[in-house]
C-alpha cells in the first residue's frame, strides 16, 4: 500500500500525522511519500527546514517531494489541483493525509481544499490538524 501525507510546509506533516505514519510503517512497512508544497521560507531557513523534513522522513523511510511553491502564497486554484492531482496518478496512493480545512493559516486551508478537489478517486482521505 502506498500513503501519501501532504503538508503545506515542512513540519506540518510531522506535526499533524507523523505518529499514524510511522505506526503504519512500523506495523506493515507502508511505503511512504511526503508531499510538502513549500520550502517553508516565512517560517525559517528554508534549507534548514527541509533537511529537517528528509530527517523525519528517513526514520519511517519516507520519500519527501517538496513542490518550491512560494510559502505564504499557497492558492486553492486549478493549477495547484492538477500538480497535486498529477502527483496523485503518478504515486497511486490507497490513502491520503492533508491538512484539515478550517485551519486558521491560509496556507493549510488552500492545501485542504486543493487536495480534496484532486483526490476525488481516493477512497481514504484523512485530514489532520498541525496547530
Amino acid at each position: 500500500m502506498v500513503i501519501l501525507a501532504i503538508g503545506p510546509h515542512p513540519d506540518d506533516i510531522e506535526f499533524g500525522c507523523f505518529g499514524t505514519l510511522a505506526k503504519l510503517y512500523n506495523n506493515k512497512g507502508e511505503k511512504i511519500f511526503f508531499l510538502i508544497l513549500t520550502n517553508g521560507e516565512i517560517g525559517g531557513d528554508p534549507n534548514q527546514r527541509k533537511i529537517e523534513a528528509e530527517k523525519s522522513a528517513k526514520l519511517i523511510n519516507a520519500e519527501v517531494i517538496f513542490l518550491g511553491e512560494k510559502d505564504g502564497y499557497i492558492k486553492h486554484n486549478a493549477s495547484l489541483v492538477n500538480i497535486i492531482g498529477n502527483k496523485i496518478k503518478e504515486l497511486k496512493p490507497s490513502i491520503i493525509f492533508a491538512p484539515f480545512y478550517l485551519d486558521t493559516h491560509q496556507d493549510h486551508v488552500a492545501t485542504s481544499r486543493s487536495v480534496i478537489s484532486a483526490s476525488s478517486n481516493i477512497n481514504i482521505l484523512l485530514l489532520y490538524e498541525s496547530r
